[in-house]
């Protein structure tokens, strides 16, 4: 019977952003070959010892798509100028969340 050996930086990039990945897909196959895995201790020592780390870089990359409210004489002047700040307000809010819930992951 063939066995299944996934290196730790595979598990780490979960943590990590990639738009490429759909992370529910590969949980499927995950869940559906799992008892063909094998780990060794060394394995989750190293995932533990940077999961942590990951995140916390996540979250930075995430902290960074906050976005500053310019509110200058122009940019208040011109019509839709209240929906702007609310919608940024509304999208900063929704990052900061997700930033919680990050940080609830460790």
């Amino acid at each position: 019977m063939y066995k299944i050996f996934i290196d730790t930086n595979i598990f780490l990039d979960f943590y990590r952003y990639n738009s490429n990945d759909n992370i529910l897909e590969i949980e499927k196959e995950f869940k559906k070959y799992k008892n063909y895995f094998i780990n060794t201790q060394q394995s989750y020592d190293e995932f533990y010892r940077n999961r942590e780390r990951t995140i916390n870089e996540f979250i930075e990359t995430l902290k960074k798509q906050i976005i500053p409210i310019y509110n200058g004489n122009f940019l208040s002047s011109l019509s839709g100028f209240n929906e702007y700040v609310e919608s940024v307000k509304m999208a900063n809010c929704k990052i900061d969340n997700m930033v919680k819930k990050s940080k609830e992951c460790y």
